[in-house]
């Protein structure tokens, strides 16, 4: 892009400079969420620029005052400079901006849960869970249902995420799916569920591999039933868990990838499974995982085990869920 011809003052309009390129906002984007000095390459990596972009607009923003060096020598950092007028200022325009998320999310999964009896999972896929939405993009909230049920699901989820859509200014499209139809998927669309973000219920992932042929038809699912589901899951993943430890690092590893790109909300309860697995001994952790208390019974709800599961035994333990 250009710059205008006509030169504006400095002093009067420093956000020209300050947020004049995507680069910049990005790393203060960063800077105004992290308290602590970074490297320019790890500030680069969260802000997702090559390092010499990142360098050369960390070196923009040290002349405009708003982000000053600490250390010397090849272990330099940076970091905001909260002396600046208009830290404060930048900082609420970024908490503001991810606030917006987080309504937006919850209002999704305040909707799904309001159809639980009727739903087996909700979750968010395609570009926005991915964080690669362009503008005018929707966000895409994948349900899944029995079929009968599906087309009154979906359409009462249009009505109920209506006013977030006028209220927030995004499109949130519905896309249902069956068991046969998640089943039938070609591989780029498994590939999309598997990097699907829950809004409630069992990962998508999870359903990719179980076969439908010859199931039995059941009757709709309660709240009763979907609580009895979640904790039977539970108790297999706890078995697995105390027998092979490796899967408990495996889980672990797993949050930590996660809450590089998590939503606010999302980040809290995938930070209290990381201090859980780290504080827990394996028969402690094993009586937690399927406790029918507030806590558990909340954190089952977006539970980082069955990702680190192999596809053999994530089918097995649907399918082991679905006759218990």
């Amino acid at each position: 892009m250009r710059r205008p011809k006509k030169q504006q003052s400095a002093i009067r309009t420093p956000l020209n400079r300050i947020l004049g390129t995507e680069a910049n906002v990005r790393l203060l984007r960063v800077l105004t969420s992290e308290p602590h000095p970074l490297s320019r390459s790890e500030l680069g990596r969260r802000a997702g620029l090559e390092e010499k972009g990142a360098h050369l607009a960390a070196r923009r923003l040290e002349e405009e005052g708003i982000v000053r060096r600490v250390g010397t020598g090849p272990r330099q950092q940076v970091k905001l400079e909260l002396k600046h007028p208009l830290a404060g200022p930048l900082q609420k325009l970024f908490r503001e901006e991810q606030a917006r998320v987080e309504r937006v999310l919850e209002s999704l999964k305040q909707a799904v849960q309001n159809l639980a009896p009727d739903l087996d999972s909700a979750w968010v896929q395609g570009d926005f869970a991915e964080h690669l939405d362009r503008p005018g993009a929707p966000i895409v909230m994948g349900v899944l249902a029995r079929g009968a049920t599906l087309p009154r699901i979906t359409k009462a989820l249009r009505a109920v995420v209506a006013p977030t859509e006028a209220r927030e200014d995004v499109t949130v499209e519905i896309s249902g799916f069956t068991r046969p139809d998640i089943e039938v998927a070609k591989p780029d669309q498994k590939k999309e569920l598997a990097r699907a973000m829950p809004l409630f219920g069992i990962p998508p992932s999870a359903f990719t591999q179980e076969r439908m042929e010859g199931q039995r038809m059941r009757k709709p699912i309660t709240h009763s039933d979907r609580d009895k589901e979640q904790t039977f899951i539970a108790r297999e993943v706890a078995s697995r868990l105390a027998s092979n430890p490796g899967k408990r690092q495996a889980a672990k590893q797993w949050i930590r990838q996660r809450l590089e790109s998590a939503s606010e909300h999302e980040r809290g309860e995938l930070e209290e499974w990381l201090s859980i697995l780290d504080t827990m001994s394996p028969p402690r952790l094993a009586r937690f995982l399927v406790d029918q208390g507030e806590r558990a019974t909340r954190l089952r709800q977006t539970f980082p085990f069955l990702d680190i599961l192999s596809a053999d035994e994530r089918q097995e333990i649907v399918r082991k869920a679905r006759d218990e």
